[in-house]
């Protein structure tokens, strides 16, 4: 990872990453979305909860994707796939750590159609020309 990365603590379950929260000086944690006792989402909510300047990442599969949605809303700053390399793995870390978001670009290509879809969306799109100044959107 780099002589600037250091790991402080390996947890195998959310509880025991909250654990490790509570005993070090956590800077930036990744966690899985599937672990025993406490899953990635409901260990992020707990440590955001407690330590909100802790910076959480998700590491998950292509199969787990469902579950980026609900980790982003209890306040991870992002996701990366378990099949990043190791370069830039150390990369994103260093990025959110530096108060950056990771949301690979295939999300946030899903994010857009959804906000374009009216079915898939709460934004509702007319033949009318609107603003949705709310998404930071112009008419345009």
């Amino acid at each position: 990872m780099g002589p600037e990365l250091e790991v402080v603590g390996l947890a195998e379950n959310g509880q025991k990453a909250i654990e490790i929260c509570e005993k070090q000086n956590i800077d930036v944690i990744l966690i899985g979305v599937h672990m025993p006792k406490m899953n990635g989402v409901e260990a992020t909510k707990g440590i955001k909860r407690k330590w909100p300047d802790i910076r959480v990442i998700i590491l998950t599969s292509f199969q787990e994707i469902d579950f980026v949605g609900d980790a982003l809303a209890a306040g991870a700053e992002g996701y990366i796939l378990k099949a990043i390399h190791p370069k830039d793995l150390a990369a994103g870390i260093k990025w959110v750590f530096q108060g950056g978001t990771l949301i690979p670009q295939e999300k946030a290509q899903m994010l857009v159609r959804q906000l374009k879809n009216p079915q898939a969306s709460e934004v509702r799109i007319s033949s009318e020309k609107k603003s949705f100044p709310q998404y930071g959107l112009s008419e345009r």
